[in-house]
């Protein structure tokens, strides 16, 4: 049997385990082209800003690029902010670059003294077969929440991340590794702020 003194170090784990993760959700529902029958790497994503503000995007591309690498993936995270001179240009210089291109659009949500308590997103995948041109190969809506104690931002946007990058991989839209196989050593991801 354990000792009280062993119980009480269990409780403080599970306890701080539970503030640190705090009541964060992530719900996702996609669907995959029936037809599409590849992964796609390298990706990029492609976060847009939009109402969301960078107390928001920046963890999420650094939680997405740590979700990449911890993967094996090669891929770029970028971030449109809305204020580029030429938005198209940027895509397009982005898209050379990568077989697939993933969007992440904030379409809604709540607040609650100036933060958002739940953010809905809009999550698309696209294969690549020019710089302009793109098939639509998968599709995603994905609502995140706070929880009731208002749990940060890093940490639920951390959850989004690892949830999306789970998801992309059971659904067969990136390679499911996690780590290169011997040879196929692949190139650190990068951040980008367009």
């Amino acid at each position: 049997m354990p000792s009280v003194s062993s119980l009480h170090v269990l409780l403080n784990l599970f306890l701080l385990t539970a503030l640190s993760t705090g009541c964060a959700k992530v719900v996702i529902d996609s669907s995959r082209h029936p037809g599409f029958q590849q992964v796609l790497e390298p990706v990029a994503f492609v976060i847009y800003e939009r109402n969301t503000g960078p107390d928001y995007t920046e963890p999420l591309r650094a939680a997405l690029l740590e979700q990449l690498a911890m993967h094996g993936i090669r891929g770029t995270a970028h971030i449109i902010t809305g204020g580029e001179f030429d938005a198209d240009a940027s895509m397009k210089s982005i898209a050379e670059s990568a077989s697939g291109v993933i969007l992440i659009v904030p379409t809604g949500g709540t607040s609650y003294y100036g933060a958002l308590q739940q953010i809905r997103y809009e999550v698309d995948a696209f294969q690549m077969s020019s710089s302009e041109d793109g098939s639509k190969v998968w599709h995603a809506r994905v609502d995140t929440g706070s929880g009731g104690y208002g749990v940060q931002n890093r940490n639920r946007l951390a959850l989004f991340a690892q949830r999306l990058v789970d998801r992309l991989i059971t659904d067969r839209i990136l390679p499911g590794r996690s780590t290169p196989a011997p040879g196929q050593e692949k190139q650190p991801a990068t951040l980008t702020r367009q």
